[in-house]
């Protein structure tokens, strides 16, 4: 499971979060989490608030996170 961006026209801009980032969830989808059962419909919820931040919710373990883009060496804080 990973979550990318992709521009308007469908072109790929960067990876929000890998696999890694996801291990449990993968975990529990493939039926090795408490209930010994995997899960048909591995989804997640994605959304973008008016900050830009990118909150993703797993419905399979139950958490929303939290990404905000990195910012390049140097830039400045706003």
């Amino acid at each position: 499971t990973r979550v990318k961006i992709y521009d308007e026209d469908g072109r790929f801009v960067g990876v929000v979060a890998g696999p890694e980032q996801f291990s449990r969830h993968d975990e529990i989808c493939a039926g090795r989490g408490p209930s010994g059962k995997g899960c048909s419909s591995g989804g997640l919820d994605v959304a973008v608030d008016a900050r830009g931040r990118i909150l993703i919710l797993d419905p399979r373990t139950s958490e929303v996170r939290i990404f905000v883009r990195k910012k390049p060496p140097g830039a400045a804080n706003e």
